[in-house]
This record gives structure tokens, C-alpha cells and sequence, in this order.
């Protein structure tokens, strides 16, 4: 995947995530906040780091000749990257499932799958339309 490419894919894909800490009211502490009302979720250095790292990991990805087995590969990478901010800062996705232990991931269950799912149909759609329908 090219560059500019992969930029508004991690663009889009950090949106959604946007999307799933704001349903549950989760704030990512960063240096760069001043207190504005319009500061998201996910903030400053910590959003555009993030945002460079699913870039490294969209024009690193080997390219396969299965889309779908490519998006399941990389979309795991991904939410690992996700995941690896909430845990640095002690934060995690609520789910409400039971049997949840505490050593368990920080974006959990249905929250995860569904987060997933977003991001293999984002990046397959993207993939797709970009290449004539791989």
C-alpha cells in the first residue's frame, strides 16, 4: 500500500477507534491536552504516533494474493497498537461479559470483534477499490 494511502486509511481506522472510546466516555491522558472542549479522545502526539505506526504497519504489510487473509493479518497488528496505548495508560474497554479476568486485553469481547471487523472491511474496501477488485 502506498503512503498517502495507508495515511487515510490510519486516518479512518483511528476514527472508528475514536468512535468506541467515546461510546464509553474513555479520555487517553496526553501532555499535549490544554483542556478545549474539542480535544478528542485520543489526542496530540499520542494520535499522531499512532496514526504513524498503522501507516508503517499498512506499507510494510507483505502483499498476499488472499485480500481477506492480508486484512485478517494486519487488522491484528492494528488492534494490537490500539490496544498497547490503552495499556499504557491503565485504561480499558468496558464490555459487561462475564468471565473477564483481570490480565485479559484491554479492548475485550464484543467490543473487539467488532472493532475488527470495521477495520478488515475498511482495509479490504480500500484494497479493493485501489486495485481494481484484487
Amino acid at each position: 500500500m502506498e503512503e498517502q494511502e495507508a495515511r487515510e486509511m490510519a486516518i479512518v481506522i483511528l476514527d472508528e477507534f475514536e468512535e468506541l472510546l467515546a461510546e464509553h466516555d474513555i479520555v487517553i491522558p496526553s501532555e499535549d491536552r490544554e483542556g478545549r472542549e474539542e480535544e478528542a479522545c485520543l489526542y496530540g502526539s499520542q494520535y499522531y504516533d499512532l496514526e504513524d505506526e498503522i501507516v508503517s504497519l499498512l506499507t510494510q504489510a507483505p502483499k498476499r494474493p488472499q485480500p481477506q487473509r492480508w486484512a485478517r493479518e494486519v487488522s491484528f497488528q492494528i488492534l494490537e497498537a490500539l490496544e498497547y496505548v490503552l495499556k499504557r495508560h491503565n485504561l480499558e474497554i468496558p464490555s459487561g461479559e462475564m468471565g473477564r479476568q483481570e490480565s485479559d486485553a484491554a479492548i475485550y469481547g464484543q467490543n473487539y470483534d467488532q472493532l475488527r471487523s470495521r477495520v478488515i472491511r475498511l482495509l479490504l474496501g480500500r484494497r479493493a477499490g485501489a486495485a481494481g477488485m484484487d
